[in-house]
């Protein structure tokens, strides 16, 4: 029967001490030459591999015969030395997805007051520009989308303390007109099929739920009359450069959305759209 691959260790002597790495390698025969493609482990070869080249030792630890056996297999040899100093892996074996609970707090730590600027942002933004995301081409089986979806139906609700954060973070964010120019230049683009209402329609108790928001109706400050009130009043008290600026000014004093400023203003034909 011919092996579906192998596992092996690798084992490195250097003035520190000895290294180990183990890994599966997809191979139906041995090959001695391949040191391992772990992140830490390969950052480490483009950089020392020829000064330590009659340090570096490969041994094959077993065989396996189907990816399911070497998956566990993996995983029997690299767990026991897991989070180890002298061990360079850095997940559990068996190709498991996520990182260990210290190497997460390590990660948090390092990255614990670290400010992206604007312009590391963009040089991240433009390294991105052209290339497909990730995930593209990848299937998702049958098994996987229904284990999605029992995780899915089976998640607790969020708690109201939760919603209320969310609710309070939300209220706070303020988009500019360029912004949102951008957003709507860049869905006009979009091909059709890639929007996310192509091919549905609202139902008649959507629409008439979106049409009061719009006009003011079934909204926390159409039916606070002072709130309404103090709202007409401030905006009519000075010239605003913009919707924007008006709706930064008056969430200083009380949590409305953007969208439901926008809609008092237009019903009372402050703003004509």
């Amino acid at each position: 029967m011919t092996p579906y691959g192998y596992i092996y260790k690798t084992t490195i002597q250097t003035s520190k001490g000895e290294i180990i790495y183990f890994g599966q390698h997809k191979k139906s025969h041995f090959d001695k030459n391949y040191y391992g493609s772990g992140r830490k482990i390969g950052d480490w070869f483009k950089k020392h591999k020829n000064d330590f080249k009659d340090k570096i030792k490969v041994e094959l630890l077993e065989w396996a015969y189907s990816l399911n056996e070497i998956n566990n297999l993996e995983a029997k040899y690299v767990e026991p030395h897991l989070d180890k100093e002298y061990c360079w892996n850095l997940r559990n074996g068996g190709n498991q997805v996520g990182f260990t609970e210290e190497h997460r707090k390590n990660i948090s730590e390092a990255n614990k007051g670290k400010i992206r600027t604007d312009e590391m942002k963009e040089k991240q933004r433009q390294a991105m520009l052209g290339k497909p995301g990730p995930r593209k081409g990848v299937i998702i089986s049958e098994e996987t989308k229904r284990k999605m979806s029992i995780s899915a139906k089976n998640k607790p609700p969020m708690s109201e303390e939760t919603k209320q954060k969310l609710s309070d973070s939300l209220s706070k964010v303020v988009h500019t007109e360029e912004w949102n120019k951008k957003v709507s230049d860049a869905i006009k683009v979009l091909p059709k099929e890639r929007r996310s209402m192509y091919g549905k329609k609202h139902s008649e108790e959507t629409i008439k739920k979106m049409s009061n928001i719009k006009k003011g109706l079934n909204n926390p400050m159409a039916l606070n009359k002072q709130l309404y009130l103090d709202l007409i009043n401030l905006y009519k008290s000075t010239t605003w450069k913009s919707i924007n600026q008006f709706h930064k000014e008056f969430i200083k004093f009380h949590k409305v959305s953007y969208h439901g400023v926008r809609g008092i203003l237009y019903r009372e034909g402050l703003i004509t759209k």
